[in-house]
């Protein structure tokens, strides 16, 4: 009798010798949608496409000289194809695939791009972070996925330096939070006028953590994306997937413990392999913490998270 296996997932495991065989599956599957004028459901961006090839791929209502598309690193193929006939002049694409926190696997000729090397500009520099969090930060983020893409461009130290990233060790998970949230009320009656923000994994911990900090005398807030144009000083509670494309003047990360990051996202059942949830995990770090323009803290309970094991300790103020 076969024994049921038992603490591992259960979803279909796509093996790397697979995956170039299963994209192009899908690829063929598209095209199928596409001439026999079906949609995905969970995939409107098709159905938007349909509809600009039946108009002759463009929309005459929608046509501008120039279109500029940022966070290009994660778009959707359907949306960045619909998006692409749109200019009669010139489109633009910005994107850092250091910050790539949602899937893209595509090519640009596979969106019908053709940028060549002449069109193609390299910003290697960084205007909102110090030079001392981009330290810390580069090496969470190295690994083979960002340095085999030939889209990939490693950023520069930034010229602006500040001061070293606090790191906050404790010998529980808890401890380590509460000294967390003191030293973010801290900041904040420190630098009145100052956004500090807070960020955690889980959703379900906010409402706690706005609590705790209010208990403890600190202006926080909890909010989400449509929030922060309401938020000018204080201490701002949210996810570390809320603060893309943001920037903000203090950030500490919670729940920096090896247990949590990564191990907690490495037991989930899902179809990505450990290697993949890895590089996944390290960009996701990497764009949480070049979120700050001035101070960054990590906070976690021993023993501290693997991703941090090769950063100098000199790169660190213990508190």
């Amino acid at each position: 009798m076969k024994k049921p296996r038992t603490g591992r997932g259960t979803a279909v495991q796509v093996r790397g010798e697979d995956r170039a065989f299963v994209w192009e599956v899908f690829k063929q599957y598209r095209n199928y949608l596409l001439q026999e004028h079906l949609v995905d459901l969970d995939d409107p961006a098709w159905q938007v496409l349909r509809t600009v090839r039946e108009r002759g791929g463009f929309l005459p209502e929608q046509q501008y000289d120039h279109v500029f598309i940022d966070e290009v690193q994660d778009f959707n193929l359907s949306w960045l194809m619909c998006l692409s006939p749109i200019p009669k002049v010139s489109l633009t694409l910005a994107g850092d695939l250091a910050q790539r926190i949602y899937r893209r696997n595509f090519t640009w000729k596979e969106a019908g791009l053709e940028i060549p090397a002449a069109r193609s500009h390299k910003l290697v520099g960084s205007h909102r972070t110090t030079k001392q969090i981009m330290q810390v930060a580069l090496h969470v983020a190295t690994n083979y996925d960002l340095q085999s893409n030939e889209d990939y461009i490693p950023p520069t130290l930034p010229e602006r330096s500040g001061p070293k990233v606090i790191k906050i060790e404790r010998e529980t998970w808890w401890d380590a939070q509460d000294a967390a949230l003191r030293f973010a009320a801290k900041l904040s009656r420190q630098y009145p006028g100052e956004r500090v923000v807070v960020a955690d994994f889980f959703n379900k911990r906010l409402s706690e953590i706005v609590q705790r900090l209010r208990s403890i005398g600190a202006n926080a807030m909890l909010a989400k994306r449509e929030d922060f144009k309401h938020f000018f000083s204080g201490v701002l509670v949210t996810t570390y997937h809320q603060l893309k494309g943001l920037e903000f003047e203090h950030i500490v990360l919670l729940s920096l413990e090896d247990r949590t990051m990564p191990e907690f996202f490495f037991q989930r059942s899902d179809s990505e392999l450990p290697v993949e949830k890895e590089q996944y995990l390290r960009r996701l770090l990497y764009v949480a913490m070049t979120r700050s323009k001035k101070t960054l803290t990590l906070c976690g309970g021993r023993p501290f998270s693997r991703f941090f094991k090769d950063v100098p300790a000199d790169l660190f103020v213990m508190i």
